[in-house]
């Protein structure tokens, strides 16, 4: 069923009983923040502006946050230095990561 058969695809009818069970579900789920985006948050910096000052894109800083990616040693002092903080404290051996890559300045 497709464009390829000539059968136009027709999505399933809306359900906002549906729609409201799974927006509920998000919004029954606490975002957790690990130690780096507490500590970028209670510095008042936007990713954005850690990613200036450490020399990086917010995108990287973006994946560090979110366990895409490591930083390398370098980039994990930086950001330790521009929030004022041990490279242990930001990113403690207990955290559970997604290492896809190493991030490097």
């Amino acid at each position: 069923m497709g464009e390829d058969d000539g059968v136009p695809f027709v999505p399933p009818p809306y359900d906002p009983m549906r729609f409201a069970r799974v927006a509920a579900m998000f919004e029954e789920r606490p975002r957790v923040l690990n130690a780096l985006q507490r500590k970028r948050i209670a510095a008042g910096l936007s990713q954005d502006e850690l990613a200036v000052a450490v020399g990086v894109s917010r995108q990287t800083i973006s994946a560090i946050e979110n366990r895409r990616t490591t930083p390398s040693v370098q980039l994990a002092l930086a950001i330790a230095a521009e929030l004022g903080a041990s490279v242990e404290e930001l990113f403690p051996r207990d955290e559970p990561r997604e290492d896809r890559g190493q991030a490097t300045r």
